[in-house]
């Protein structure tokens, strides 16, 4: 088990759930939560539902800063985080490198990445100028837009990716290729130019990418160690989701009995 997802409008034994929340962090197991009845309405609907009692929210809040829990808030992302954590692999950090086939599309990643705290440093100097003599029509900085040169030398793509991950420093990358994944004259070959570049990096950093694809063609992406997502927002959230999440892996806990621990109201009934 990587991953576990869990719904909850009320818990009965503060204690056990503490506990339950502990055994996943020390085994540094990813907790993904949806926890309802934040709302006056939510909770009395809660109530109504299964005569839970939801508790007050912060504290479950508290719990879940205190054990490196991810709380969704809507299925879809429940759902993603997971995808995202099911290969195991996390960011040591936040910076992310994005590498696209349209600037447009650099542009709404950078908006994403914001939104979700990741940073999209700038290149070195010395890693934009490699940049700049593989791909004298592309951009030289993060984002980095190949532009369309790669399509009378496909090894742009294998080089850029080599340059972001070795030169760059990034803790991970996120490409956006549109349609092109699916496309006759250009999927195989894309796939495998990019699987070239990040081939060293893959099972240690997170290689994300958007595009738009039947299934069949993302299977194969996802074999080969990608995530795949088609919108670009739902791409940055996971990615930022694996990176609070590898943060609470590297937080330390407060243990039992060590005057630390959070105080759990309610422990002889519900949370």
């Amino acid at each position: 088990v990587r991953v576990i997802l869990a719904y909850a409008e009320g818990v009965a034994d503060g204690k056990k759930f503490a506990d339950a929340l502990r055994v996943a962090h020390d085994n540094k197991k990813a907790v993904v939560f949806m926890k309802v009845g934040q709302s006056e309405k939510g909770a009395q609907a809660a109530q109504s539902h299964t005569a839970s009692l939801a508790g007050s929210d912060a504290v479950y809040e508290g719990l879940f800063r205190q054990y490196g829990v991810y709380r969704a808030h809507t299925t879809e992302e429940q759902v993603d985080i997971a995808y995202a954590c099911s290969r195991g692999v996390y960011p040591e950090a936040r910076k992310v490198g994005i590498i696209t086939v349209s600037g447009g599309f650099g542009i709404q990643l950078c908006d994403a990445a914001e939104r979700y705290k990741l940073d999209v440093s700038p290149l070195p100097a010395v890693a934009g100028k490699k940049l700049k003599e593989i791909n004298p029509l592309g951009t030289d900085n993060n984002p980095c837009d190949t532009t369309a040169g790669w399509l009378n030398d496909i090894s742009l793509i294998t080089r850029t990716y080599e340059v972001m991950y070795e030169d760059g420093g990034y803790d991970s990358t996120v490409g956006a290729f549109t349609i092109l994944p699916a496309t006759p004259s250009f999927g195989e070959k894309i796939k495998e130019a990019i699987s070239k570049g990040a081939a060293a990096h893959i099972d240690s950093k997170p290689t994300l990418l958007c595009m738009e694809a039947d299934d069949e063609v993302v299977r194969s992406y996802e074999k080969a160690g990608f995530l795949i997502f088609k919108d670009s927002d739902r791409a940055m959230q996971a990615l930022g989701a694996l990176a609070s999440i590898k943060e609470g892996f590297d937080t330390p806990v407060s243990k039992p009995g060590d005057g630390k621990a959070l105080a759990l109201p309610l422990q002889h009934g519900p949370l």
